[in-house]
């Protein structure tokens, strides 16, 4: 009888085989590329990355007791899988770790968001233009890892052919270059049972998300997180767990069948809820299950198209997350706030940039336009000559001189902040160039000790004379020097301090690093205070 359903088995599965090459030939020729292309067929291993977004090892591993990945647990306990340790480096955030995976390069990538003295502007990874003109820096004289691939909800491409919902081939050129990326959508569409359970699992997630969102308006535990209820940030949620979810999901099956050399593919949802429910929130554990599943369905095809191209499959996540409390909550002022009464008692006209909103960025973009408008004009009629004048006279009056003195003591009042999670790069714009701790001390007295002796920081950090700094109780110390007992209590409750001391030593080199690196202070249960 066992060997009677074992060969039943094998048939359905001989069967569902056929099908699925079938199916996923006529889908990719609709898509524009033979699947039986010979330069697919180099004989080489392909590569799949999956990232899920924001998981540690300890909060993966908690999951796993929990039931939430059951797809992962089986390929360690049955397939051979390893689970592995890494250290994500500092900063740890995705731009970061995407950019040092893809290029092998993330120098100058000092946060999520920071601050160009030089120019005035700021940067921030999620913003289509900032992160195209980042990647092609970073990627400057690199071959990138996908080359040839696809890259499917990132933040660069690493040189794919393909680049779905990836922030670096947003807008411009590159958008339309990548029209394979909407009849993606449209052949996700025209797969019947993947469409029905995307608008089944949206509609379920909607309703359940406007619930909870407003049965947290009535709970008055404490510690409570709470989400405030909006109906476009269930919609967005939708998105974020569902939809980009199944579509992205629907493009590595295809692309595997396809024999595509490497493909990156990033599940953000998980990082998205966590951030504000908690790493191991119920609900946080309902995405992760849905994650699990497709993780599992991406393994299922590798394995049965694995004559084409065997693949090796790699899921990892670019950070972790630690428990935090927010400084405003904890201690009733943000950080700048905390900045603005350190430094008002000298300056009553004290200016305080603590946003990154697209303001930053205008003067750079009028003198962008100017340097077009000046191209065109030349092949005008004389009418359409002088429009071009107006525009240009207009524009010029928002651009300041590009020329600035060395100091510029008129901005000792202006100070910026630029914010991520538990870091924030401060940046003193009286000058271009990085300042000493001992400028800084001079022009701002009481402004690093105020900050040291703040019970909810727990590093402020800069430079002197090149050499990395730490603020401590006697004042300022080499970061390297863990002989240093007041260094080394710095860094309690730290598993390696060498490691970390060199990570924030280069993080501290970057060009584009603030003046001063203030992190939030932590405890021996992980948790800590972000910005």
């Amino acid at each position: 009888m066992t060997w009677l359903l074992q060969r039943v088995l094998d048939l359905v599965d001989i069967i569902i085989t056929w099908f699925n090459r079938r199916r996923y030939g006529a889908l990719a020729r609709q898509v524009g590329r033979d699947p039986d292309d010979r330069a697919t067929a180099d004989g080489r291993r392909g590569l799949i990355l999956v990232q899920i977004d924001g998981l540690s090892h300890k909060t993966l591993v908690q999951a796993m007791d929990a039931g939430a990945l059951p797809g992962l647990k089986r390929l360690l306990e049955r397939d051979g899988y390893r689970l592995e340790r890494w250290w994500c480096g500092l900063p740890s955030s995705t731009p970061v770790v995407q950019s040092g995976l893809m290029y092998g390069n993330n120098w100058d990538v000092p946060a999520f968001r920071w601050y160009d003295k030089e120019s005035g502007r700021t940067w921030v990874a999620k913003n289509p233009r900032d992160a195209r003109e980042l990647q092609d820096r970073l990627s400057e004289g690199r071959t990138g890892l996908l080359e040839g691939g696809s890259s499917y909800v990132n933040i660069f491409d690493g040189g794919a052919r393909l680049s779905l919902f990836t922030v670096s081939a947003l807008g411009g050129s590159r958008f339309f270059e990548n029209v394979r990326g909407v009849s993606l959508v449209v052949l996700m569409l025209l797969s019947p049972l993947r469409l029905l359970r995307a608008i089944a699992a949206g509609g379920w997630e909607f309703v359940r998300d406007l619930w909870q969102r407003l049965a947290a308006r009535f709970d008055t535990r404490v510690g409570r997180r709470r989400r405030p209820f909006s109906v476009p940030a269930a919609l967005f949620q939708i998105f974020a767990s569902i939809v980009f979810r199944e579509l992205q999901t629907f493009g590595v099956l295809l692309d595997i069948y396809r024999r595509v050399p490497a493909i990156y593919t990033n599940y953000y949802g998980y990082d998205d809820v966590a951030h504000q429910l908690g790493p191991l929130d119920g609900e946080t554990l309902r995405v992760l299950r849905g994650i699990d599943a497709r993780i599992h369905e991406i393994d299922v095809a590798r394995r049965r198209f694995a004559d084409r191209r065997p693949y090796d499959l790699i899921v990892l996540a670019d950070h972790g997350m630690s428990p935090c409390t927010s400084m405003k909550e904890r201690y009733g002022q943000t950080l700048g706030e905390l900045v603005a009464s350190l430094v008002a008692r000298e300056d009553q006209e004290f200016v305080l940039d603590e946003g990154g909103s697209e303001v930053d960025r205008s003067d750079a973009d009028a003198r962008f336009l100017l340097a077009e408008l000046e191209g065109i004009k030349a092949n005008l009629a004389p009418r359409g000559q002088k429009l071009v004048g107006v525009l240009e006279n207009l524009l010029a009056r928002r651009v300041p001189a590009e020329e600035v003195p060395e100091w510029d003591l008129t901005r000792h009042g202006d100070i910026i902040l630029r914010n991520s999670g538990t870091i924030s790069l401060v940046y003193f714009p009286l000058t271009a160039q990085r300042m000493d701790l001992s400028e800084i001390e001079l022009i701002y007295p009481g402004l690093l000790r105020g900050l040291e002796e703040h019970p909810g920081l727990g590093l402020v950090l800069g430079r002197q004379d090149g050499q990395a700094m730490a603020m401590t109780v006697r004042g300022p110390r080499h970061l390297n020097d863990l002989n240093d007992p007041t260094i080394n209590d710095l860094l309690d409750n730290l598993p390696d301090k060498a490691l970390v001391a060199g990570q924030l030593t280069r993080l501290l080199s970057f060009p584009s690093c603030g003046d001063l690196v203030v992190l939030g202070r932590w405890n021996s249960r992980g948790q800590t205070i972000a910005f």
